[in-house]
């Protein structure tokens, strides 16, 4: 099934069905996952008018930053001077060190 087709299935169903609560029916899921393998996941859920995270979800794809937890360690080095310096207005601060 193409995009388009996809498209119009699911405009059909908006446009028809019996309650603003009714779900996505799951065989129009199925399609829009199918399609996503092909296209980018933005464009097909932009395109179908669906959100693009319950997609994400419905593909399997978790974002690799949910689950992993970052953490800094402070290196001693002995005493240099950076060749340059870069601060955000957040007040992070990168050194670079020859």
């Amino acid at each position: 099934m193409t995009i388009e087709e996809l498209e119009q299935k699911l405009n059909n169903w908006r446009n028809n069905k019996k309650s603003v609560r009714e779900k996505i029916p799951e065989q129009y899921w199925e399609e829009a996952v199918k399609l996503s393998k092909f296209q980018s996941l933005p464009t097909v859920a932009k395109h179908l008018g669906l959100n693009c995270n319950d997609l994400k979800k419905r593909m399997g794809v978790v974002s690799s930053c949910q689950n992993s937890k970052i953490t800094f360690k402070k290196i001693n080095l002995p005493a240099m001077t950076p060749v340059f310096e870069l601060t955000t207005n957040a007040g992070v601060c990168l050194k670079v060190y020859q």
